[in-house]
């Protein structure tokens, strides 16, 4: 059974003047393990082509049972 996992992706962007920013960006996954989601999330950044650099910073199981 799927369970959601909350998972925080640290995001290095150049703003318009060259520096580098951090910012972090929290996706609910859903997922077998918390190495599933960490999986699931990594592929997404990969697959599409983005030169971000990203990492993964935290991935914690929520309480949520469903989404509607």
């Amino acid at each position: 059974m799927n369970k959601y996992y909350n998972v925080v992706v640290q995001v290095k962007n150049e703003d318009d003047k060259g520096k580098i920013k951090k910012s972090n960006e929290i996706y609910l996954v859903s997922a077998i393990s918390c190495l599933d989601a960490e999986t699931i999330t990594t592929k997404m950044f990969v697959d599409e082509g983005s030169n971000l650099d990203f990492k993964i910073t935290s991935v914690k199981e929520t309480k949520i049972l469903k989404v509607l």
